[in-house]
């Protein structure tokens, strides 16, 4: 939101955060316990930064994701935090439920502290845009994977050892 005050357009804090350039902070605006990381934080931010001479400070967030899939959805969105900035809640009490993908480039703590001695929880919501692949789990299946659902009697792992033995003894006549 915009206002305009002795001459010059500056940012009406009419949302859910308020960006502290000289600390590099988003800070949640009193009150908010659920934020969404792209609409509340990311699409405002950069709202943020088209006025008054906000663009000096350095970039606060890169995303990736949202491009168009063949089903007419579009891949989940990751925000980064970049350059040092960082989140902090408000002062109180409080349970905040954040969701998004969010993180900082460092691998830090996406929030800091508060300034006072309050009991605050953050719970997070993400999607699984990424699947970690348990490569021992994927290594025993290939190796026990019988061969006769390919054509071939035995399994993966005794047709390797197999060809091995030739290996080694065609490299020993050699």
């Amino acid at each position: 939101m915009y206002a305009v005050f002795a001459d010059y357009w500056e940012w009406s804090n009419q949302s859910d955060v308020t960006f502290d350039g000289e600390l590099k902070l988003v800070i949640v605006n009193q009150g908010i316990t659920n934020l969404n990381i792209k609409d509340d934080v990311y699409s405002n931010w950069k709202e943020w930064l088209s006025v008054y001479d906000y663009m000096k400070y350095e970039q606060a967030f890169r995303s990736v994701g949202g491009d168009p899939l063949p089903s007419g959805d579009n891949l989940g969105s990751t925000f980064f935090l970049m350059n040092g900035w960082k989140m902090r809640t408000w002062e109180g009490n409080h349970t905040l439920d954040v969701v998004g993908n969010i993180y900082t480039e460092s691998g830090q703590p996406v929030f800091v502290l508060t300034l006072g001695s309050w009991n605050i929880l953050v719970n997070n919501t993400v999607s699984n845009l990424i699947d970690k692949v348990n490569n021992d789990l994927v290594a025993g299946l290939v190796w026990d994977e019988l061969l006769v659902n390919h054509g071939i009697g035995g399994t993966t792992g005794k047709a390797l050892k197999d060809t091995l033995k030739i290996i080694k003894i065609l490299l020993a006549s050699a």
